[in-house]
């Protein structure tokens, strides 16, 4: 069972992932943004293992999904977290810009009117 959702829209006109939880009612939204898919390469980002590691603790904190303690539970929501990450990536890169009249205006999360609005993270914090 998967601890997170994904779907795909646009900010400022970029294509970006978005990530909510699965099983909450909430209005919390983690945002992947194409210009920041090398951080999420093993082979790009030198740093990936401990990068993976702490973009899955600021989700789960986000969504207010527990954090386990045991290195075989973490490693269970590492697992199911980052596959939802990367069975993503190449639907994001095959997006286009966001184009007016042909894409829903729906999807372009900027643009929502603040009470429809989500409660956004882009990247959390920097790593």
């Amino acid at each position: 069972m998967n601890l997170v959702n994904r779907a795909y829209g646009y900010c400022k006109g970029s294509p970006v992932m978005v990530l909510r939880p699965a099983m909450r009612d909430n209005r919390k939204r983690f945002i992947i943004k194409l210009d920041d898919l090398w951080k999420y390469s093993e082979m790009h980002n030198e740093h990936f293992e401990s990068f993976i590691a702490n973009k899955i603790i600021q989700i789960c904190r986000l969504f207010d999904i527990t954090v386990p303690k045991g290195e075989h539970a973490f490693a269970q929501v590492m697992v199911s977290i980052s596959t939802v990450i990367m069975d993503g990536i190449d639907d994001l890169v095959k997006m286009a810009p966001y184009q007016t009249g042909h894409d829903d205006p729906n999807t372009v999360i900027d643009m929502q009117q603040p009470g429809d609005m989500p409660d956004i993270r882009v990247g959390m914090m920097p790593s």
